[in-house]
């Protein structure tokens, strides 16, 4: 494990001396991708990955209210269909908060 730390920390001080410009060229070679992504191309992603998110929850209160409607008066199913609509609205709205906060924060950029 520490070998394993002591290899992620070598690696990580090359980076940062490659993009201080004091490390020689032969060792700033990472082969990792250059990636020209901008604000808006994150901001599009990301808002694909809620969107996909908020698709979930909603079709779990769905779940949830058909298994409340079909429960047919057994306790422990109403139960656990409450839970399942508690829960999704739950994420829905950690969901909707995460766009909104991440939509403040790539405007800034």
């Amino acid at each position: 494990m520490q070998l394993y730390i002591s290899h992620l920390l070598s690696f990580v001080s090359q980076i940062a001396n490659c993009e201080q410009g004091t490390g020689n060229s032969a060792s700033c070679d990472t082969n990792l991708p250059e990636v020209a992504a901008d604000a808006a191309t994150f901001q599009t992603i990301l808002g694909i990955v809620f969107a996909g998110i908020g698709v979930a929850a909603v079709a779990f209160i769905f779940v949830g209210a058909f298994r409340y409607v079909t429960s047919g008066g057994d306790s422990e199913a109403a139960k656990n269909a409450r839970n399942t609509i508690l829960y999704a609205v739950i994420g829905l709205a950690v969901a909707v908060s995460a766009e909104a906060i991440v939509v403040l924060f790539v405007s800034k950029i």
